[in-house]
């Protein structure tokens, strides 16, 4: 049909292809095929463009874009529930996810004890040796931790490092969760999987770990609230009373 039309399924159009380079290695081109008629009859010319950069980019902007949603998501629980637990499931799963993360976990600092107040993924075994530790024996609580950056050997031995190794955790982020004046847990994520997160996965991680923060905060702002006004209630009850006596 070509040969006495230059019409063709392709002709005038830009389609995906992909280029094999000498290492062997596949690449994304787009290839765009013309038509023109010379006196031996019609001839087709093709243009190949390199799309990897481009796709590169798009993976870029979808990744920030996932990142965007899952936040959102999390201010969102915010504003639908005052149930702390619930928020904090739901800032967890939404990491969990934005990471490929297959377990996690949020300790929170009560006094000098660390608490695993919620977790996803590891097993009951894993649960019971960390549930609570003494701050003193998590010398790291306070610092960014990833085990393929860190020499494990320096690392003071304790029970959550144990527990990992114990669990079949191959690669695993802690981040502390804080304000400007006070350390307030850590969050936790960890896979099976050798070298599952990367530099931009922590940057994740630590922008949920400051949301994190940011709940923990208003719900310790909302805890006193509701206690000033429990105890305003109270006195107004009893001015009540004392003036209710005074008029009899």
């Amino acid at each position: 049909i070509f040969a006495k039309t230059g019409q063709g399924p392709v002709v005038g159009k830009t389609v995906r292809v992909e280029g094999q380079k000498k290492d062997g290695s596949l690449l994304p081109l787009a290839c765009t095929v013309g038509a023109f008629k010379t006196a031996e009859g019609w001839r087709a010319v093709g243009i190949l463009e390199d799309l990897a950069e481009l796709e590169r980019e798009r993976e870029s902007v979808q990744r920030h874009v996932a990142e965007l949603e899952a936040r959102q998501r999390i201010i969102n629980s915010m504003l639908r529930t005052l149930d702390l637990d619930e928020r904090l499931d739901i800032a967890l799963r939404e990491t969990m996810s934005l990471v490929g993360a297959e377990q996690g976990a949020i300790r929170l600092i009560e006094g000098n004890r660390s608490i695993l107040r919620r977790y996803f993924g590891y097993s009951e075994q894993f649960i019971a040796q960390v549930r609570d530790l003494p701050l003193a024996q998590i010398p790291w609580h306070n610092r960014i931790v990833c085990n393929w950056k860190e020499d494990m050997a320096e690392l003071p031995p304790d029970e959550i490092i144990f527990a990992l190794r114990d669990e079949g955790i191959r690669a695993w982020v802690s981040i502390p969760i804080s304000t400007e004046e006070r350390p307030l847990g850590m969050l936790i994520v960890s896979s099976t999987k050798d070298r599952a997160f990367d530099d931009e996965d922590v940057r994740k991680i630590s922008a949920s770990s400051d949301a994190i923060a940011l709940m923990l905060e208003n719900a310790q702002l909302y805890r006193q609230g509701q206690e000033r006004l429990a105890r305003l209630t109270t006195l107004r009850e009893i001015d009540r009373a004392i003036t209710a006596n005074l008029s009899l």
